[in-house]
């Protein structure tokens, strides 16, 4: 198919973190460049925008950080006047708002976003206005939901009807993670037990239930080699650092912040702990599982499908319910873990492709008998 037969795409991002959305919408957009002529436009520079321009993918930066919402309404709106989309395609709660109206005021493409995990509970008040707004736009202005688990589509049934709703796994390219991987070595010496969490420090995360866990493990354990990695950085990493500081597991408690080369650290772990309260398809989990790393996690969203193994499933979200598994899993061993063929990056490419293609066919259709 020639460039100019391909189907117009545009992303809208903040790609301000290289975290789970921005991850799984590079992976995804690598893909669809073959099938697809792609524009994102990004709110925040920033990692995302640097892999994206390698591959050769259009980027347009409208920062934030100048501009207020109206004005990056107007640019937005600009930009898929000159870009003339077919299908938009947005990630997060702002950037579905921005892009729901933006197409509404100009080209009026298949609109559609991706919902990568559950709200936080317990919004502030701006927070329930916020969510408000982006569900009038999200139920009214976008043909598509795509749910990232099978937990998440039963939650976003509550309140959006079945057939606006569609169910795409998160995917990785197993094969580039493996290739691009440069090990890199914990602190802690060797021997070594080495257990990690990755994410951002945030209350969600349950950051401070790993740092009890790592106590409790000491105290219980004190002759193993115990070392204790927490990667990622966030609002709460000053209170976490002073709960470490004050932990019997203080010495052997590592902060390393944010990396770009998580992964190279992440290969060494012998565990990856989840401690969060809710996730949907977390891209860690999935990047953790194609290095071979065994993932112990909270049993919630689509986690328990994914990881298979009861012995890797936490029920009682607890720090005397993580102390159990870990102690369970040093008597009988860690055991071997693969990540399954569904949640490779073609997988997921495909599948949104299809998407794109069925909502742009009844679009075309539903015109066709309007001017009929």
């Amino acid at each position: 198919m020639s460039a100019s037969q391909q189907m117009r795409v545009m992303h809208v991002l903040s790609g301000d973190l290289w975290a789970g959305a921005e991850v799984q919408a590079y992976t995804l957009l690598k893909q669809l460049q073959q099938v697809c002529q792609l524009c994102v436009v990004l709110l925040n520079p920033g990692r995302l925008q640097r892999e994206l321009e390698a591959l050769g993918i259009e980027v347009v930066l409208l920062n934030e950080a100048e501009l207020r919402f109206f004005g990056l309404l107007f640019r937005l709106k600009r930009e898929m006047v000159r870009f003339q989309p077919e299908v938009v395609h947005s990630h997060r709660q702002k950037e579905n708002v921005l892009a729901s109206l933006a197409n509404l005021a100009s080209v009026r493409a298949v609109c559609l976003q991706t919902v990568h995990g559950s709200a936080e509970f317990n919004p502030s008040v701006k927070q329930r206005i916020q969510g408000a707004l982006e569900w009038c736009c999200s139920r009214y202005l976008q043909r598509a939901l795509i749910a990232v688990s099978a937990p998440l589509k039963l939650q976003l049934s509550r309140h959006y009807p079945e057939r606006q709703l569609a169910l795409i796994f998160n995917g990785i390219d197993v094969a580039e993670i493996r290739e691009q991987l440069e090990p890199k070595s914990l602190p802690g010496g060797e021997p070594a037990l080495h257990l990690g969490i990755v994410g951002r420090l945030q209350p969600v995360k349950r950051v401070d239930l790993f740092i009890e866990l790592a106590e409790r493990l000491v105290e219980e354990f004190p002759t193993q080699p115990w070392q204790f990695h927490i990667f990622g950085d966030g609002p709460l990493k000053e209170s976490l650092q002073a709960q470490a500081e004050r932990s019997q597991a203080a010495s052997r408690l590592h902060f390393h912040g944010h990396s770009d080369q998580v992964r190279d650290y992440m290969s060494q772990l012998d565990l990856l702990v989840m401690t969060s309260d809710h996730e949907g398809l977390p891209m860690v989990a999935l990047e953790a599982l194609a290095l071979e790393v065994p993932v112990l996690a909270h049993a919630v969203g689509a986690l328990p499908e994914l990881i298979g193994n009861p012995n890797l499933l936490v029920e009682q979200h607890t720090v005397d319910g993580y102390y159990q598994k870990v102690a369970q899993l040093l008597e009988s061993g860690l055991p071997a873990v693969k990540l399954a063929e569904a949640y490779s990056a073609r997988s997921n490419a495909e599948q949104t492709f299809e998407l794109y293609q069925r909502l742009f066919a009844e679009r075309l259709f539903a015109k066709q008998k309007g001017s009929g």
